[in-house]
């Protein structure tokens, strides 16, 4: 998807609510650039909080990221390797816990 079509849907709330916090899993299937492409997307939009999870598969460990959105774009506030448990900053502390996220 191009960027300019993903800054506009991500820009399509429901009025009078706004959209502080997004959450993505990351695949195998996910590209680099299509990661990339996503977050500069919601960064564009406004959004403050982003939550990231590799699930790679069954035998590969989970990492949990959670940025938050500065000047000059996502910088990693938490990183949490399979296995750790961590509050995730954003509107409201999100429990982690990192053993929980599998691969189904």
């Amino acid at each position: 998807m191009r960027l300019d079509a993903m800054v506009e849907m991500a820009g399509r709330w429901p009025e009078g609510h706004s959209l502080q916090a997004v959450a993505e899993v990351w695949s195998a299937e996910n590209t680099a650039g299509e990661r990339e492409t996503k977050m500069a997307a919601y960064a564009a939009a406004g959004i403050r909080y982003l939550w990231t999870c590799e699930v790679f598969g069954s035998d590969v460990p989970v990492v949990f990221q959670a940025y938050r959105l500065r000047e000059s774009g996502y910088r990693v506030e938490v990183y949490a390797a399979d296995g750790e448990t961590v509050i995730a900053p954003g509107p409201a502390p999100v429990h982690v816990v990192t053993s929980r996220l599998r691969w189904s």
